[in-house]
């Protein structure tokens, strides 16, 4: 008698075992034959035979194709390291390009490979503001309602929820108009030398007759009454003229 050993690979990137079944090879189709290993298949994305005897492995060569399919099924996914990086990366990019196949592409061999659903919803919900912004606010809320179905459904139900959001991601008007210009901000904080200027007094909260009677909030023009457009500067006095969104900059 040999001993079979099944090690499940799941989707979290957990190694957990899921069968230690000890049967006479000669029995391996009758009493844990293919049903019991689609089972085990359904549960994860990896199945690993750790121990198996030479005699086993003569008798296993009888078992037919579709019986030795689920023992195939190994994917090469790395969950963490170069190969995940490479991968996610090429889902970026795959969207950002607008080729649909080529990002389904890419997220199918992630998941199929034990990647975190989660994690790809993360990074979805990223893309949806960076890339597409708001050349299609939709697609934000697309991403969050992909994020919230993963978490609420998990693997494999949620497959389909990312594969919709990808599509749509490829398949949306692409525009990095907010990422730009939040970048450009950032640059203007970060070489800025000396303190950082003050808010202009009339921008400022003014909740005490103290601060009121020194000038917050004095001058602020209310625009919800005005019904034509208010000439009122937002920006620190030596920002006057700068913009973050092309045109002038610092």
């Amino acid at each position: 008698m040999s001993c079979l050993y099944v090690i499940g690979y799941r989707t979290t990137g957990s190694h957990v075992r899921l069968s230690k079944e000890k049967c006479k090879t000669d029995a391996l189709l009758n009493n844990f034959g293919t049903f019991a290993f689609e089972r085990l298949l359904s549960r994860t994305t990896e199945l690993t035979v750790l121990e198996m005897s030479q005699e086993d492995l003569k008798t296993a060569a009888t078992l037919t194709l579709r019986h030795l399919s689920v023992l195939r099924f190994s994917p090469s996914h790395q969950v963490s390291g170069e190969e995940h990086y490479n991968c996610i990366s090429a889902l970026h990019k795959s969207m950002r390009g607008s080729d649909e196949n080529a990002s389904l592409y890419w997220l199918a061999r992630m998941l199929e490979g034990g990647e975190d659903p989660l994690y790809v919803a993360r990074r979805l919900v990223r893309f949806a503001s960076e890339d597409i912004g708001l050349a299609d606010p939709l697609a934000l809320t697309q991403a969050v309602a992909a994020y919230q179905g993963c978490h609420f459904i998990g693997m494999p139900e949620c497959e389909v929820l990312l594969a919709q959001c990808v599509i749509y991601f490829a398949r949306a008007p692409k525009s990095i108009e907010v990422y730009s210009a939040y970048s450009n901000v950032k640059t203007c904080l970060r070489n800025h030398e000396g303190p950082l200027p003050p808010v202009p007094l009339h921008l400022r909260n003014a909740p005490t007759r103290l601060m009121k009677n020194i000038g917050y909030g004095k001058g602020y023009k209310y625009n919800p009454i005005f019904k034509e457009p208010v000439d009122q500067e937002y920006l620190p006095e030596e920002l006057k003229g700068v913009s973050f969104f092309g045109g002038s900059r610092m």
